[in-house]
């Protein structure tokens, strides 16, 4: 039961880290377009309106491409669990991709998303990028019980992501 609860979470932290860096791109963007706005002239607040509802909307696209991407096995882990030091660097730096695409509102979960992502490639690591199955029962329960709290998070971004690109 832990290790198959394990490996969903695993698969659905790839789709977190997808999601997350979609988001984080969008709230930087929107971030730089809304400090234009405020310092605007008050007759262009309609088109700063305009603005910031594009902005949402190229959040959205900019998250469903990379969230695209990798539901589709572009990172080249077809969602899998990496058994390497390049699939783990991969995920990570896919992961961070969807943090950077993450709406604001969900850039808390993204974050967390990428911390489980970075902390399995750290515990994969130090036991030689084994399967989940390979590990020691003690390990993968320590690590789903410490990591529990994130690992909400991140399926609360997989599952904003996916309503998002859906």
């Amino acid at each position: 039961m832990c290790t198959r609860s394990f490996v969903h979470g695993i698969t659905m932290s790839v789709a977190a880290v997808l999601l997350a860096g979609a988001l984080v791109a969008t709230s930087c963007s929107s971030g730089e377009e809304q400090t234009a706005s405020s310092t605007a002239d008050p007759s262009t607040t309609v088109a700063s309106g305009d603005t910031q509802a594009g902005t949402a909307a190229t959040v959205a696209a900019d998250l469903c491409e990379v969230w695209s991407r990798i539901s589709n096995g572009a990172v080249g882990t077809d969602n899998e669990q990496p058994t390497s030091k390049d699939g783990w660097d991969s995920k990570v730096a896919w992961t961070e991709q969807l943090v950077a695409a993450a709406p604001a509102d969900q850039q808390e979960n993204a974050r967390a998303y990428l911390g489980v992502v970075q902390r399995r490639a750290d515990l994969f690591a130090e036991y030689g990028y084994v399967s989940v199955a390979e590990l020691p029962a003690n390990v993968r329960e320590t690590f789903i019980a410490e990591n529990s709290a994130d690992q909400q998070k991140a399926n609360e971004f997989i599952a904003s992501t996916k309503d998002i690109c859906s």
